[in-house]
């Protein structure tokens, strides 16, 4: 079945994975998107505030936006992972990767994704940190684009790509 069905399966079953691991990763994200621009001394305090505060919901602030930017994300990854191999083998004419060029491809692969996801995730990061400054600013992830946008550039959009690319 898997060899019918290809990268679509794959990004199938890599969605349905995403989702399902969101439960603990978008809670996880917050608290550290929030502790990270200071809004929290540490992780405790965060988890005590937010459940004071915003109850279960304020842990899945971001939630939309989050599996908006990782959906695509790793089906972009896998996608330019799988055409370099194929740039790959006409270029060395061998059939099978060797472990270094998959990995080599792969870091490729994510620098590319990057490249193209940095602005989703740059709204993801001022949609979940908005709550906890006091300050509702965005009223969503378009809202929040053409925010950015208009007010500081598109540049705005890709002023995480430098650190990005260096945390793979």
């Amino acid at each position: 079945v898997h060899k019918n069905c290809g990268p679509i399966l794959d990004m199938a079953s890599s969605a349905c994975g995403t989702l399902l691991a969101s439960v603990v990763s978008v809670p996880q994200t917050v608290l550290l998107d929030r502790t990270m621009a200071g809004f929290y001394p540490n992780f405790l305090h965060g988890i005590k505030q937010i459940s004071s505060t915003e109850g279960l919901k304020g842990f899945y602030r971001g939630w939309t936006p989050a599996m908006g930017s990782k959906i695509p994300s790793y089906g972009l990854t896998w996608t330019f992972f799988q055409q370099f191999k194929v740039l790959h083998r006409k270029v060395t004419h061998r059939e099978e990767t060797t472990n270094v060029a998959n990995f080599v491809l792969g870091a490729a692969a994510s620098a590319c994704t990057v490249c193209v996801m940095i602005p989703m995730d740059t709204v993801k990061t001022r949609l979940t940190t908005q709550a906890a400054s006091g300050t509702i600013k965005y009223t969503g992830i378009i809202h929040c684009f053409r925010t950015i946008a208009q007010e500081e550039g598109l540049g705005a959009l890709y002023r995480a790509l430098p650190p990005r690319l260096l945390s793979g």
